[in-house]
């Protein structure tokens, strides 16, 4: 069971019906994604999914966002995100929370 899903609908006070409707899909198609935790919707599904239920992808489902990602021990960049609101709010968390001694927030905008 995709036990993450579940909270989220929970917490949302939505039922499988009314995300279904939202991420425009059949009421059993919902099922399935919450049953089968390895079973992963198509990305404007997921996306839809998310904003839906006020989550992030990464939460919702890990495997997808990990599986569009190039990473490993190999790599010089480890992940690559098309913006800063696409990395999940825990990697920022974690990145502040690990600082041992300095943080330099800088940023650079190309209008």
């Amino acid at each position: 069971m995709n036990h993450a899903l579940r909270r989220a609908m929970a917490n949302a006070k939505m039922t499988e019906a009314q995300l279904a409707e939202a991420c425009d899909v059949d009421g059993k198609t919902v099922s399935r994604w919450i049953a089968n935790p390895t079973r992963i919707p198509h990305a404007r599904h997921r996306w839809a999914a998310c904003e839906a239920l006020g989550e992030e992808e990464a939460t919702l489902w890990p495997t997808a966002v990990r599986s569009a990602l190039k990473t490993g021990p190999d790599r010089e960049v480890i992940q690559v995100f098309p913006y800063r609101s696409a990395a999940p709010s825990a990697l920022w968390r974690s990145l502040i929370t690990k600082a041992q001694r300095e943080l330099t927030f800088a940023g650079y905008t190309n209008y």
